[in-house]
């Protein structure tokens, strides 16, 4: 992830907020202008944006159950689903829980997305 592009899009948002306080987050990046780069990464500038501000985080303490909880209702999703409901949360806890949850990512070209799955269902796909 560019951290310079984070840095002002961070920096971005808190000026339009002071400008603007009626504005949200997700309004002030709609208008920021960045646009033409794959879900994942602008999923990824999102979350990068929403750490510093702290905001869309999770206690740490509360992540993994959070985390659970979102599995138990969404046993396959995608990347940018998962990134709805936890916006600033670290890349690298998010993928070390999953894989806690014996969880696999995979790319999928028809989806343009990368796509989490038990790895027990890879296994069992595979074989049929």
């Amino acid at each position: 992830m560019n951290n310079k592009l984070i840095y002002h899009l961070t920096a971005s948002v808190l000026q339009e907020q002071v400008k603007q306080p009626w504005l949200s987050v997700e309004e002030i990046l709609n208008h920021a202008g960045v646009y033409g780069i794959s879900v994942s990464a602008m999923v990824e500038i999102r979350a990068g944006v929403y750490y510093p501000l702290d905001r869309g985080l999770t206690a740490a303490q509360e992540l993994k159950e959070a985390l659970g909880c979102f599995i138990f209702d969404h046993p396959v999703f995608r990347w940018s689903e998962l990134r709805f409901y936890f916006k600033g949360d670290l890349k690298n806890v998010l993928t070390d829980l999953l894989k806690t949850f014996k969880y696999k990512c995979r790319y999928l070209e028809e989806l343009g997305e990368f796509i989490w799955v038990p790895v027990r269902m890879w296994h069992i796909t595979a074989r049929h």
